[in-house]
């Protein structure tokens, strides 16, 4: 009773944006408001296009597939889950204000739910957010900020639980970066050396996602990585286990810098 007084309340407190509706009384939903440092005709573009797979690109919220559809607003989409058991709607508003872009939109599950584990937050940003959360992005980045969420039931809105599948191919790009680089014992700064390539093969992987790296090589010749440096430097310290273990050290420091291999 206490979550269908709750999502009663939240239809009435917000009037200016519609929600698609859902067939259970008691189901997780998310209202949010966020601006886009853009106009609304390059925002919307790039939601059909993300919609679309264009350039590559894929739900980072464990892969679900997003159907334009024809529920109101300027745009709506569903969304059916990774594993195919499950559909969202959702409906978003656009008001351009002086070369920035005003987005509302609303999600609801259409099943009986609670807890969505950020799922009606998540479909939604992942439409528009930037690289700069390292989201993907099929042709325009832009950041954004968010104004106001309003949740149903016991709809959650944590933005590390959106980026679930970026984790696992992060993961993949550097024990491929490692793989290939380990036959090659060669012991010169000149091409980076053995680790730098594990490096450079870490960034290409990232940057053909759009993804930056986190730091850049530097002729140094400790063989230790410096700091954390991302991703890449961890393939790079994974590489120079790999050589230390049979003898040989690695040329090349990893050091913080400006995201490209030097």
């Amino acid at each position: 009773m206490r979550s269908a007084v709750a999502v009663s309340l939240v239809s009435t407190a917000v009037a200016d944006y519609q929600c698609p509706g859902g067939t259970w009384l008691t189901h997780a939903g998310l209202r949010m408001t966020s601006t886009a440092a853009t106009d609304c005709n390059t925002v919307k573009a790039e939601m059909r296009a993300r919609v679309a797979g264009e350039n590559g690109w894929y739900d980072q919220h464990n892969r679900g597939t997003y159907t334009e559809q024809s529920y109101g607003g300027d745009l709506s989409f569903s969304r059916l889950t990774g594993d195919g058991k499950y559909t969202d709607k959702m409906i978003f508003v656009f008001t351009d204000q002086g070369g920035s872009c005003k987005i509302e939109g609303c999600s609801e599950a259409q099943v009986f739910s609670i807890a969505d584990f950020s799922t009606n937050y998540c479909e939604q940003k992942l439409l528009y957010c930037g690289s700069d959360e390292g989201c993907n992005v099929a042709n325009s980045d832009f950041t954004h900020t968010e104004d106001e969420k309003k949740t149903m039931a016991g709809a959650s809105t944590k933005f590390s639980d959106c980026l679930k599948v970026e984790e696992v191919d992060k993961t993949v790009e550097i024990e491929k970066a490692v793989e290939i680089t380990l036959p090659w014992l060669t012991n010169s700064c000149s091409n980076k050396g053995h680790c730098g390539n594990a490096y450079q093969a870490c960034c290409l992987g990232f940057q053909a996602k759009g993804f930056p790296c986190g730091c850049h090589l530097a002729d140094g010749g400790s063989g230790e990585a410096i700091g954390q440096c991302g991703d890449c430097g961890a393939a790079y310290t994974l590489c120079c286990a790999g050589y230390a273990a049979t003898g040989n050290a690695c040329t090349c420091d990893v050091s913080d810098g400006a995201g490209v291999a030097v």
